[in-house]
């Protein structure tokens, strides 16, 4: 049976050069901050993948941190906002899509006595940046959005936003970039952002590891105390075989962010919107989006249902979010929908496709052809043929 993998939002199958530098790494078993040889041969791995993941972002003004995860980075960033301005507190802004790793700590900023406004989106999930600008305020201490949502695949203004920031505010802005790091052109100063948050397994690397990019002027604390790794800003023995594939993914990857490439993949992306419409899908079409990710909705096919019947088929979708899809409360898990306006049963029907520039127009013919059947067979066996 032919598989197809639609779920490279939620992650990234291992790439082979990343899982061979890692293997490699192994006979480097020196602790990093150990003086000797061996921790000094461990240590220039490390800083090897650093930079490598810099020149992935080409950013200039700042440090590469690395992390466990994309919520570790993302939390940091309001945990500093919080220790800078817990005294005066302050405004906060934040879109009405973001991820939970994102959203969760601005509503625990929101506990804590800051102000905090959500921008909203329209019904194919596009943010304006007039929304997002006319949203500031002089007291605003963050603005923290997404570049590339993890459910539309909307693509958000975040460079004009961050240079009217630059030019009119003192804002911090915060970018999760998880989703656009390596698979959209990086940006180049002097627009970049205070934060930029990426992940490794999003982009071909191994899970738990990840890295905040972060402007030598920004008001980052420690994460951890203790041995001071991390230029004394996240203490604990680094993961140096996770930092190692996560350099060794982002070398690779970043190639993929060429114009040649997301125009090819334009291309496919456009041909799966247009024929998940024509079995009779709504889809979202954000204005402004990455390529490799469609959500769609089958009104009256719920959605575990769909993701359960393509998955016997070897085609493997998810329901939204990874970090979400498993929770009960409706709340959560179609809380990006519900912002869109999208009706409760569009929501409850609603589908992510995710994928990468290897999706051929062949692949695209067979996930099609393999939903139109699975549709078929779902109404007939409710009774809805």
């Amino acid at each position: 049976m032919k598989e197809m993998y639609l779920d490279m939002a939620a992650t990234a199958p291992l790439r082979c050069e990343a899982r061979e530098a890692m293997i490699a790494a192994m006979d480097e078993y020196g602790n990093p901050s150990s003086l000797h040889t061996k921790g000094l041969a461990a240590e220039r791995l490390v800083e090897e993948a650093r930079r490598e993941v810099e020149r992935a972002l080409g950013f200039s003004s700042g440090v590469v941190y690395f992390t466990g995860s994309g919520t570790e980075s993302n939390n940091w960033v309001f945990r500093a906002v919080f220790e800078r301005f817990f005294k005066s507190k302050g405004h906060v802004v934040v879109s009405a899509v973001e991820h939970p790793a994102v959203w969760e700590p601005a509503h625990a900023l929101k506990e804590a006595g800051f102000d905090v406004t959500v921008v909203g989106v329209n019904a194919d999930g596009d943010l304006a940046l007039e929304q997002a600008v006319a949203a500031l305020r002089q007291d605003t201490v963050l603005v923290s959005v997404m570049e590339v949502n993890n459910e539309t695949g909307a693509l958000f203004p975040v460079e004009a936003l961050s240079r009217h920031l630059r030019q009119h505010s003192r804002a911090l802005l915060h970018v999760d970039g998880t989703q656009a790091f390596c698979k959209m052109p990086s940006w180049r100063p002097p627009s970049e952002p205070d934060f930029y948050t990426v992940s490794a397994h999003k982009i071909g690397g191994p899970k738990g590891v990840a890295a905040l990019y972060a402007r030598k002027s920004s008001p980052l604390k420690p994460m951890f105390l203790g041995g001071g790794q991390e230029q004394g800003l996240r203490s604990g023995t680094e993961n140096v075989l996770g930092i190692v594939g996560f350099g060794a993914a982002a070398k690779i990857a970043r190639t993929y962010a060429n114009s040649n490439c997301l125009a090819e993949s334009f291309v496919i992306h456009d041909a799966m919107v247009s024929g998940l419409e024509a079995l009779g899908c709504r889809v979202a079409r954000p204005m402004s989006k990455s390529p490799y990710i469609v959500t769609a909705a089958y009104p009256g096919i719920p959605a575990e249902v769909m993701v359960h019947a393509l998955a016997e088929q070897g085609i493997y979708v998810s329901t939204g979010s990874a970090c979400s899809s498993r929770r009960k409360k409706r709340s959560t898990s179609h809380r990006v929908l519900a912002a869109m306006g999208w009706s409760d049963e569009e929501q409850q029907s609603a589908f992510r496709l995710s994928f990468d520039a290897a999706l051929s127009e062949q692949d695209v013919t067979f996930v099609l052809a393999t939903l139109r059947e699975r549709i078929s067979w779902i109404l007939k066996t409710i009774g809805r043929s």
